[in-house]
C-alpha cells in the first residue's frame, strides 16, 4: 500500500500550513501539535478551503476546549451558519427527489450532494453552494418544468445563448440548468461533462449502470463511479496553484468508506481515457490526506494509458487542450457572438461566479473578479506559451 507518512511540519507557513490542516483533518496530526499561534492562520486557510466545518469537528472532538476558545469564536459561528444553509438545501434535495421521482424521471445527486449522506461523519459537515444532480438526457426539458413547479426559476440556461448563438453550439458549451429558490441553488445537469472528447455521450451509459439507493430517496453513483467522476472533475476544473482541498477531502473519504473494485475502477479508466486523471487525484490526495491506495493501482494506471489517452495528453503539453479546442471555436464565431462570449467570460451571472469560486451567498464579490480575470487570463497566456513552445 502507498501512504503519506505522518509528519509534523516544522513550521506553519506555506506548504507546511497546508499539510497542517490536512493532517488535522485526516488525523495524523493531533490538535495539541499545533503552536497556538498558528490557530488563526489555519482557520482561514480551512474557510478559504471549504473545510472549516470537518476542521472544527475534528477539534470539538480531540480538544473540546480548543474548539469553545477565543479563537474558534467566529469560526464556531461561521460552521453554525453553514450548517443552517445546509439544512434548506438537503431539505429541497428531498423536496426535488420526490417531485422527480413521482414524474417517473430518474435522478442521481452528484459530488457532494451525495457524499455528505456517505461518507461524511455528518451531513453539514460538507459545505456546498448549490446541490448538483442529474437526470436522463431526453429528459431533462421535463425535469426542468417539474423543479420549476416546486418554485425553482432558471437562473443560467443555454437557450441564454441562443439569439447569438446557434442551440448546437449552445448545447455543446453547457451541459446543466442552474436553479433557484431564496438561497437554495440547484443544478439540474443532464451530462457530467460538456466536452464530448471528455465523455462521449454512448459513455453514459456506464455511468447510469452504476447506481444505488442512499438514502430511500436518494440515489447516487456507486463508489467506483464516483471516484471516476470525482477524478475527472479535479482534473478538468481545478488546475490552480493551490490545491483543491474540498474536492481531494472528498477522494479521500471515498477511498476510506468502503472497499473499492478496483478492477472495475481501472477498466474503465482505460476505457474512457482517463488514467491520467485518476493517477493525479490518488497522488493529490495521498500526499495532502494520507490517502492509502496499492502502488499497483499506479502501475496499471500507467501501463495501461490507451493511445487515444496519450494523444489527448501530448496536444495538451503543446498547447493544444481545453483551452486550445475553445479557442478553435471561438475562431468559427461571428463578432457578435465572440462579443458576446468575452463578456459572459469576464462578467458572468453573480450566481455563476458563487458556483465556480463557493462563495456563500450574502459574502460580497467585489474580491471575486480580479480572481477570476487572473484565471482566464493566466490559462490564455500558459496556452500561448506552451503553443510557442510546442511549434518551436
Amino acid at each position: 500500500m502507498t501512504t503519506a507518512a505522518p509528519q509534523k511540519p516544522p513550521d506553519l507557513q506555506g506548504e507546511s500550513l497546508t499539510l497542517t490542516l490536512t493532517g488535522l483533518i485526516s488525523e495524523r496530526i493531533a490538535p495539541q501539535e499545533v503552536p497556538p499561534e498558528g490557530w488563526e492562520r489555519l482557520i482561514a486557510l480551512a474557510g478559504k478551503g471549504a473545510v472549516l466545518p470537518m476542521l472544527h469537528a475534528r477539534i470539538r472532538a480531540k480538544m473540546p476546549e480548543l474548539a469553545s476558545s477565543g479563537v474558534w469564536q467566529k469560526a464556531s459561528a461561521s460552521v453554525m451558519r453553514t450548517a443552517a444553509k445546509l439544512s434548506a438545501l438537503l431539505g429541497a434535495q428531498d423536496e426535488v427527489s420526490k417531485a422527480l421521482n413521482a414524474a417517473g424521471i430518474e435522478v442521481i445527486w452528484l459530488k457532494g450532494a451525495a457524499l455528505c449522506h456517505t461518507v461524511y461523519p455528518q451531513k453539514t459537515l460538507r459545505p456546498m453552494v448549490d446541490g448538483d444532480f442529474l437526470v436522463p438526457f431526453e429528459r431533462r426539458e421535463q425535469a426542468l418544468h417539474v423543479v420549476e413547479g416546486l418554485g425553482f426559476h432558471p437562473s443560467y440556461h443555454p437557450s441564454l445563448f441562443v439569439g447569438v448563438m446557434d442551440n448546437e453550439r449552445a448545447g455543446a458549451l453547457y451541459h446543466h440548468y442552474v436553479l433557484q429558490r431564496g438561497e437554495v441553488l440547484l443544478e439540474l445537469h443532464f451530462s457530467l461533462f460538456p466536452d464530448p472528447a471528455l465523455l462521449p455521450g454512448e459513455a453514459m451509459g456506464w455511468f447510469w449502470s452504476q447506481t444505488e439507493a442512499i438514502t430511500p430517496l436518494l440515489r447516487a453513483f456507486t463508489p467506483e463511479a464516483q471516484i471516476l467522476h470525482l477524478a475527472a472533475h479535479l482534473f478538468r476544473h481545478h488546475h490552480d496553484l493551490e490545491p483543491d482541498l474540498l474536492h481531494l477531502l472528498d477522494f479521500h473519504l471515498l477511498l476510506k468508506a468502503r472497499p473499492i473494485n478496483w478492477t472495475l475502477v481501472l477498466d474503465q479508466a482505460v476505457e474512457l481515457g482517463w488514467t491520467q486523471a485518476l493517477e493525479q487525484a490518488l497522488t493529490a490526495a495521498g500526499a495532502l490526506y494520507g490517502t492509502s491506495y496499492s502502488s499497483e493501482v499506479l502501475k496499471a494506471l500507467q501501463t495501461r494509458r490507451p493511445a487515444h489517452e496519450q494523444a489527448l495528453l501530448q496536444q495538451q503539453a503543446a498547447g493544444l487542450g481545453s483551452f486550445g479546442k475553445n479557442w478553435r471555436r471561438f475562431q468559427g464565431f461571428s463578432a457578435l457572438q465572440k462579443l458576446n462570449l468575452i463578456l459572459r467570460a469576464f462578467f458572468p451571472t453573480p450566481e455563476n461566479l458563487r458556483r465556480r469560486f463557493e462563495v456563500p451567498i450574502g459574502r460580497s464579490l467585489i474580491g471575486v473578479y480580479p480572481r477570476l480575470w487572473t484565471q482566464l487570463i493566466g490559462k490564455a497566456v500558459r496556452w500561448l506559451l506552451r503553443r510557442g513552445i510546442g511549434q518551436g
